[in-house]
């Protein structure tokens, strides 16, 4: 491990443990992403919706983000904004642009984006879990 060589071996066993929780974590949630997007590919419906605006994020002074706001209309007819959890500063989206989501029926605030595509969330939390358990056991055994 990387600076942790005059680390004592209780300090760095415990450090061992932390690191494959973490990972361990990061392959929960990517269980669970991945299959809360499995669930609404059977269960959901599909509908467009537009981008209505971009919600301005201060995560803090330095940085400033911008999330899309979706508007769609659901099978019943009730019109729903939904925020998505991700900004950025410079938005790939525009106002107006038409966009696929799947929503759930009972809960049409639960909702996936081009649910056609990879799920990315998901993707990239398997493999830091993946990086971190196999990392650090190499590291234990190896090193």
């Amino acid at each position: 491990m990387l600076l942790l060589s005059k680390t004592d071996p209780a300090s760095l066993a415990t450090i061992n443990y932390a690191l494959i929780l973490l990972g361990g974590a990061f392959l929960y949630v990517a269980r669970y992403l991945y299959q809360k997007r499995a669930n609404l590919k059977k269960t959901g419906i599909e509908t467009s919706g537009i981008v209505y605006r971009f919600q301005k994020q201060d995560d803090d002074n330095e940085s400033v983000t911008y999330a899309p706001v979706f508007r769609f209309v659901t099978f019943s007819e009730e019109v729903v904004f939904v925020q998505h959890w991700l900004g950025s500063g410079r938005p790939s989206l525009r106002v107006g642009q038409e966009v696929r989501i799947l929503y759930n029926p009972l809960n049409p605030q639960e909702y996936v984006l081009n649910y056609r595509l990879v799920d990315w969330k998901a993707l990239l939390c398997a493999l830091v879990g993946i990086v971190l358990i196999v990392g650090t056991l190499s590291a234990h055994f190896l090193g």
